[in-house]
């Protein structure tokens, strides 16, 4: 069995602090790559999640939802990736 990269983390340009991919062309290198699944974490939103599901599932692409969050603890803040187990 061939083992194949997939990306987890990942922002479009709908992060409002720091993506700039789009999804077309995002999903296009992956099919080019066979990359069979991938992950849209955008910074604490959702605002591409439809658009990217319609549009993985068109190109048989197993889309991974997730989001980076702010975690704070008292005076420690963090960043957490939130990755969806299942829909």
């Amino acid at each position: 069995m061939t083992t194949r990269f997939v990306h987890l983390r990942l922002h479009t340009d709908a992060s409002l602090v720091d993506g700039m991919v789009r999804l077309k062309p995002l999903l296009a290198r992956c099919e080019t790559l066979q990359m069979p699944a991938v992950g849209l974490t955008d910074f604490n939103n959702f605002f591409n999640l439809v658009k990217f599901q319609k549009q993985a599932f068109a190109q048989h692409i197993k889309p991974i939802f997730g989001c980076d969050v702010l975690v704070r603890r008292g005076e420690l803040i963090g960043q957490a990736t939130l990755l969806a187990k299942s829909l």
